[in-house]
């Protein structure tokens, strides 16, 4: 099991729903979205994959699409296990 998880800074402009709902169709072949929510700070997606031969760039290439599609790729940060991305480049 490998757990990702999406965090929106910012207001998104659209439902974190329609996020969430592409992402589970993204996904659906390697495991799952778990979680959605948002708040005044931002918004937040928890996603559980079952299929752990997916590298960190296959699962930010998925993201990305997703993110591309509704333009809230620059207010987004992705947590995969213990490592942080923000705009496809590892943080920490």
């Amino acid at each position: 099991m490998m757990d990702v998880f999406v965090y929106f800074k910012g207001q998104l402009g659209i439902p974190i729903s329609e996020i969430e709902d592409e992402l589970d169709e993204l996904f659906e072949e390697f495991g799952e979205v778990t979680g959605a929510g948002s708040g005044v700070q931002g918004s937040n997606i928890d996603i559980e994959l079952e299929d752990t031969s997916l590298s960190d760039q296959e699962i930010l290439a998925l993201l990305k699409k997703c993110f591309d599609k509704f333009k809230v790729y620059p207010l987004a940060e992705v947590k995969i296990e213990e490592r942080r991305y923000r705009d496809g480049s590892l943080i920490t």
